[in-house]
């Protein structure tokens, strides 16, 4: 979220950046699509935003993400910037 809202290219706020609605209506991020961005976030969860507010990036600065079981051909197109279990980063084009 923050490399997003560092990039100029989305929302300037980090909550413009999580409810940001794309050009059909749809959500960006499917937890907010689906209600679970109202659960309670874990330790992990809760770590991983801290660590991000304080500048440590492990995506090494990617504005996308997706599951590595993807089909999107255009996310797949992207260069990718860092893989963390099933989960891979990528950079804009």
């Amino acid at each position: 979220m923050i490399n997003r809202v560092k990039s100029g290219i989305f929302p300037n706020t980090i909550k413009d950046v999580i409810y940001q609605v794309d050009a059909w209506g749809n959500y960006q991020f499917t937890p907010v699509l689906n209600g679970w961005i109202n659960r309670p976030a874990s330790t992990d969860a809760i770590a991983a935003a801290r660590d991000a507010l304080n500048g440590i990036d492990p995506t090494n600065g990617a504005l996308y993400y997706f599951d590595q079981s993807s089909t999107n051909a255009w996310l797949w197109s992207l260069p990718i910037a860092a893989r963390m279990g099933n989960m891979v980063f990528c950079y804009g084009k």
